[in-house]
């Protein structure tokens, strides 16, 4: 279900960005897609929320992290994107400045005292750097994590968060 949601999502954009004043008409033609429910897109088309026919949701441009999400969020970045189902959630997030170190460090600590298993991975690729942190449980757990953290290759670092069963 999460993958039709962002797929209409970035559709929704892509028409925005192509079309002036067609918010309404692209609500529409996705209003009509399977599994799609409401469609909200700003008035400036910077924001696109579609909410799917089972509740979930996902935000393009901006959105809101539900107090209840199960993962903190340091204080200081910008939200980008953001989706939310039963069957999970992702949360993508950019930070400016040199925080790489400290976003991975405050993460995996985090996995760490909540249980998880952590399995780390680190690339470098000229100046960008990406780590990985996949943290699961043991089986029946209702929830794994994974959180990516990258420089961004503008001096800044983006933080992506998936949550799921």
């Amino acid at each position: 279900m999460r993958r039709n949601l962002v797929a209409a999502a970035a559709i929704a954009m892509l028409i925005s960005a192509c079309s002036s004043g067609g918010d309404e008409v692209t609500e529409q033609i996705l209003e009509g897609q399977e599994g799609v429910g409401d469609v909200e897109i700003t008035d400036d088309g910077a924001t696109i929320e579609v909410e799917g026919e089972d509740g979930g949701t996902v935000s393009i441009g901006s959105g809101e992290i539900p107090d209840d999400f199960p993962v903190p969020v340091p204080s200081g970045g910008d939200v980008t994107f953001t989706a939310f189902s039963d069957e999970g959630s992702m949360v993508n997030l950019v930070y400016s400045g040199d925080q790489l170190e400290a976003l991975v460090s405050e993460y995996e600590s985090w996995m760490e005292s909540e249980g998880f298993e952590v399995t780390r991975s680190d690339t470098t690729s000229g100046d960008i750097r990406f780590v990985a942190l996949v943290g699961s449980r043991a089986t029946g757990s209702p929830t794994d994590v994974s959180i990516s953290v990258s420089d961004d290759g503008t001096g800044g670092v983006s933080v992506i968060i998936n949550t799921g069963p």
